[in-house]
C-alpha cells in the first residue's frame, strides 16, 4: 500500500505540473467556459477531449437531466488521480481551477475520497481517488451519476426508444433496412453529443448509420438547470467589433479543432481571448495578428481540400432554411465548409476595422432564428456524410445553444445527397475523427 501511494502521489504531482483539463459546458455556460479556457492556458494546462488523457473535469455552467448524466458518465472515465471542478460564477473561474489543480497535487492515500466545499456559492471541488487499476464506474462516491459500462449501453436518450434486440451486457443489436442503393444493411443509432470535443454545449443529434454514413438525423438542445444568458448576443461589456470578431474566432477555434489544427485553433481561441479583454492590445495589432491567422488558413492546401465542397448551401437552400448571418453571406464564396470558414475571419477583420457587419444581427444572424436555422441545416446536410464529414459540417455551422428560441429542433430524416465519403475522417470513440469504433445506441462521448 505505501508504495501505491508514493506511486499515485508522484502521478499527480506530475499532473499538477501541466493538467490536462476536459472542460463540459452547459447551455448558458460560455462565459464560464471562456474564463476556464483562459486560465487554463495561463496556468500552463491543456485542453483534451479525451477524459483518459484527463486529470481535471470542469463543469461550465448548471448542467440538468440527460447532460448531467453525461458528464457522470465522463467522471466515470477519467483516471485517478483526478478532480472535479464547478464552475458557476465567471469571476471565480481562475481561483476554482487554481484549487482543483491545488487539491490534484495534495492527493490524500489511496482510496480515500473527499469533497471540499471551496465557496458557499455552489461552485466547489471535487476529488475522487480510485485504486491504481482504474476501478470506475459504480456509486462514484459523489453522486455525479456513475455509471457502469451495461449501465450505458441501450440507453434511452430523452425519450427516444432507438430500438433493437438487447445482448447480453446491455449492449444494441443493429436493424437492418435497405440502405441508399437498396441493398439490406445492418442500422446502427448513435447520438452525437451532447458532450463532443469542440462541439455546442448541449446539442444532441440522433443519427442512423449504416457503416460510418449518416442516413438520417434528429436534432435535439438540451436546456440548463438554470436560466440561460445568452452570452454573444446579450454583450459581453467590450466594443460592439471587438465582441463580434470573437464571437467568429471562437466559431474559427472550433472548427479549426475538428479539422485537426489545434496549434491554429489554439492561437484563434488565444486571439479571442484578447479581443474580449477591455484592457486588450490595439485593434491595429489584433487586425494584424487575425490577418496573420487568415493568411495561415488560406494557404494551407490540405485544409482547403478537406473542407472545399463539404456541406454546400446554395442560396436556395439559404431561402429555404431561413438562414442569415455568415451562414447565409457564405453563400457568395460557395456555400461549402471552406466558404464559411472564410467568411468568419473575413468579417471578423471588417468587425475590427469598421464594426460588425450586419449590426442587427447576432453572430448566428437574426435574434431569435438564427441558431434555429442553423442546426435545421445541419439536420439536412448530414444525410449522406460520413461522421468526420457530418462533424465538420457541424462544426462549420456552430449553431448557439444559448441563442436557441425553442428547446428542440426537430431535424430532417429524408436521406439526402451530400459530400460523398471518402474514408479519411472516420469518426473516433469519442467523436474526433480518427477512429472506428461507433458505440451502439448510447452516447458518443
Amino acid at each position: 500500500m505505501g508504495l501505491r501511494t508514493s506511486a499515485q502521489r508522484l502521478l499527480a504531482g506530475w499532473a499538477a505540473r501541466r493538467p490536462h483539463v476536459l472542460l463540459v459546458t452547459a447551455p448558458g455556460g460560455t462565459a464560464a467556459r471562456l474564463a476556464v479556457e483562459a486560465q487554463a492556458r495561463a496556468l500552463g494546462g491543456v485542453l483534451t477531449g479525451e477524459p483518459a488523457d484527463a486529470d481535471v473535469l470542469v463543469v461550465a455552467g448548471s448542467p440538468d437531466g440527460e447532460l448531467a448524466d453525461a458528464v457522470g458518465v465522463l467522471w466515470s472515465q477519467i483516471p485517478a488521480p483526478k478532480v472535479r471542478v464547478d464552475v458557476l460564477d465567471t469571476a471565480r473561474a481562475a481561483a476554482l481551477l487554481s484549487a482543483g489543480i491545488h487539491r490534484l497535487a495534495s492527493t490524500p492515500d489511496a482510496g480515500a475520497e473527499s469533497t471540499e466545499q471551496v465557496e458557499p456559492m455552489g461552485e466547489h471541488v471535487h476529488q475522487q481517488e480510485a485504486e491504481m487499476g482504474h476501478e470506475h464506474g459504480g456509486d462514484g462516491g459523489h453522486g455525479h451519476g456513475g455509471h457502469t459500462d451495461a449501465e450505458q449501453g441501450g440507453h434511452e436518450h430523452g425519450g427516444h426508444d432507438h430500438g433493437g434486440m438487447q445482448m447480453p451486457g446491455g449492449l444494441m443489436m443493429a436493424d437492418r433496412a435497405p440502405d441508399r442503393d437498396g441493398l439490406k444493411l445492418d442500422v446502427l443509432h448513435v447520438a452525437l453529443g451532447p458532450v463532443l470535443p469542440a462541439w455546442p454545449s448541449g446539442l444532441v443529434i440522433d443519427v442512423e448509420l449504416q457503416g460510418d454514413v449518416v442516413q438520417g438525423a434528429e436534432v435535439r438542445v438540451l436546456a440548463g438547470a438554470g436560466d440561460a444568458m445568452r452570452f454573444w448576443a446579450d454583450g459581453t461589456g467590450v466594443a460592439a467589433g471587438r465582441r463580434r470578431a470573437a464571437a467568429h474566432l471562437d466559431s474559427v477555434g472550433r472548427l479549426l479543432e475538428v479539422a485537426g489544427w489545434s496549434g491554429a485553433a489554439d492561437r484563434a481561441r488565444g486571439q479571442r481571448d484578447v479581443l474580449l479583454t477591455e484592457t486588450g492590445e490595439p485593434v491595429g495589432e489584433a487586425r494584424e495578428e487575425l490577418r496573420r491567422l487568415r493568411r495561415r488558413v488560406e494557404r494551407s492546401w490540405g485544409l482547403r481540400r478537406s473542407l472545399a465542397g463539404l456541406g454546400r448551401l446554395g442560396h436556395g437552400d439559404v431561402s429555404r432554411l431561413g438562414l442569415s448571418g455568415p451562414a447565409a453571406r457564405a453563400a457568395e464564396r460557395g456555400g461549402d465548409v471552406w466558404a464559411r470558414l472564410q467568411t468568419w475571419l473575413v468579417e471578423a477583420d471588417l468587425a475590427l476595422s469598421s464594426g460588425p457587419v450586419a449590426p442587427a444581427e447576432g453572430p448566428r444572424g437574426r435574434p431569435g432564428r438564427g441558431s434555429d436555422a442553423l442546426v435545421a441545416a445541419a439536420a439536412h446536410l448530414m444525410p449522406g456524410l460520413d461522421l468526420g464529414d457530418a462533424r465538420l459540417v457541424v462544426a462549420s455551422l456552430d449553431p448557439d445553444p444559448d441563442d436557441l428560441h425553442s428547446t428542440g429542433v426537430a431535424g430532417d430524416r429524408d436521406p439526402h445527397s451530400g459530400h460523398g465519403g471518402n474514408g479519411h475522417h472516420d469518426e473516433g470513440p469519442h467523436g474526433m475523427p480518427g477512429g472506428t469504433n461507433h458505440q451502439h445506441d448510447g452516447h458518443v462521448a
